[in-house]
């Protein structure tokens, strides 16, 4: 598989156009990926003491350099673009992304739209993720069945809650980003499901069908825990003053007295 010499070409954040961008800018070295692998839609970085940004252009698979604006026409023409997205064309390119930047340290994904629900899609069907984020992805439902393997991240009174794939638990604060603790281990065995919050605590859930609920703040205190039936990947949903959790093979609900 052949590179071009200067890179694929990705979005340039400063500019503006129908998806939301209008120049295009061309990828540094560093992060140049196969000539066929995607260059727009979906961000995917990794982080260390560095960022590096890969903005794969998964349009292309169905029409190059399609665009489209917020006129009434346009947005019709964006819709029946989208009717039948191809799916596994969108994910090996979003696959390629990860694969050319984790070597720089975790990655994760990130995307609006459409991109929502392929940063869905990607944290149930990909590898090499340590965070997915999808921002209204219309299209989640139908991967509604499938079991995010990375669990998402829950900002809650000035920290940053995350739960790794071990079940260990890390809080930062929310203006610093340093570490309040870091993979403080709760009781929580190893956890597909994200981090929920309400009334000054965070609950957890674990495929060892562990269900933990901690004080939120500056220090893991655990202040109960129970096993459900069956083991637990689905994330919690909060409504009113009750939390439900879906098991295997069971629909919970926890309600304050």
């Amino acid at each position: 598989m052949s590179r071009p010499a200067d890179g694929p070409r990705v979005c340039d954040p400063q500019a503006k156009c129908a998806t939301g961008h209008k120049g295009r800018q061309r990828v540094p070295a560093a992060c140049r990926l196969a000539e066929n692998a995607p260059r727009l839609m979906v961000p995917v970085g990794a982080a260390t003491v560095v960022t590096r940004a890969i903005a794969p252009a998964l349009f292309d698979r169905q029409e190059k350099d399609f665009q489209s604006g917020y006129s009434a026409d346009e947005v019709a023409q964006a819709r029946r673009f989208i009717a039948k997205p191809d799916w596994d064309a969108m994910l090996r390119d979003t696959q390629a992304a990860i694969d050319a930047v984790k070597k720089v340290g975790p990655v994760g994904i990130i995307g609006f739209c459409l991109g929502g629900s392929i940063a869905y899609a990607a944290a149930t069907k990909l590898s090499g993720l340590k965070a997915a984020i999808g921002y209204y992805g219309g299209a989640i439902v139908r991967f509604a069945d499938d079991k995010p393997q990375v669990p998402t991240q829950l900002v809650y009174q000035g920290h940053v809650y995350m739960v790794n794939t071990q079940g260990m638990l890390t809080a930062l604060d929310v203006k610093t980003g340093k570490p309040v603790y870091e993979e403080e281990r709760v009781g929580l065995g190893s956890a597909y499901a994200s981090p929920v919050a309400a009334n000054g605590h965070i609950y957890l859930c674990g495929l060892d069908k562990s269900v933990v609920v901690v004080k939120a703040g500056d220090s893991p205190e655990k202040v109960s825990a129970a096993k459900l039936d069956d083991r637990i990947s689905a994330t919690p949903a909060i409504a009113g003053n009750a939390i439900y959790s879906r098991t295997g093979s069971s629909l919970y609900a926890f309600k304050s007295k």
